[in-house]
């Protein structure tokens, strides 16, 4: 996936390491090009302008914002909007999300297909997804429910690292009691014994 990225700054420059460390290409935007210009040198595309920004994106484009939260982030989405297009997505970002426990914020879901009123919907905190397609309107008669497809992005992330936590646990626990046996042994005999 190619992302579009506003805003440089601690958080914003953290986010796009982490974008680019998971796989992901990141064309990222500062309105200082020093920042733009190292966060380059560590695999990010870099654009010097809005317009450039957009340009170096795929349509559908999806450009994220981390930039102080009032008159800042709105001159960036007015710049964005006179180069975006219809089906473009901006996300903006700011402390407060980062601040909130996970089931406090808000959630954006995208309903398609032979739902009455497809769109992008704000779920709410312990809403369901079958009482947000009901707050939608529910199925059309057409909907083959057998055929649906239900894909949740944020979970199948967080499993991914969850497991790649667990994984780099494990190789530590492993290496800690290699290394602790290994400062016991002092000949082959003990080694041998050891391993059984």
């Amino acid at each position: 996936m190619r992302i579009g990225f506003v805003g440089l700054g601690r958080m914003g420059a953290n986010m796009v390491r982490r974008l680019l460390r998971d796989g992901h290409e990141v064309v990222a935007y500062n309105r200082t090009p020093e920042k733009t210009k190292e966060i380059a040198g560590e695999g990010a595309t870099a654009a010097f302008s809005i317009g450039e920004l957009v340009d170096k994106l795929e349509k559908p484009r999806a450009v994220w914002i981390m930039v102080p939260a009032g008159d800042a982030t709105e001159a960036q989405i007015e710049e964005l909007m006179e180069h975006l297009e219809p089906g473009d997505t901006i996300t903006v970002f700011s402390k407060a999300d980062f601040s909130l426990p996970r089931t406090q914020q808000a959630n954006q879901i995208r309903l398609e297909g032979e739902v009455a009123m497809a769109g992008v919907y704000t779920a709410l905190p312990g809403e369901t997804l079958r009482d947000l397609v009901l707050r939608a309107g529910g199925l059309t008669p057409n909907a083959y429910l057998y055929g649906a497809q239900f894909t949740r992005e944020s979970t199948r992330r967080e499993q991914q690292k969850r497991f790649g936590d667990f994984l780099s646990q494990l190789e530590r626990e492993t290496n800690e009691s290699a290394a602790n046996l290994s400062g016991r042994v002092t000949s082959a005999e003990q080694a041998a014994t050891a391993a059984c």
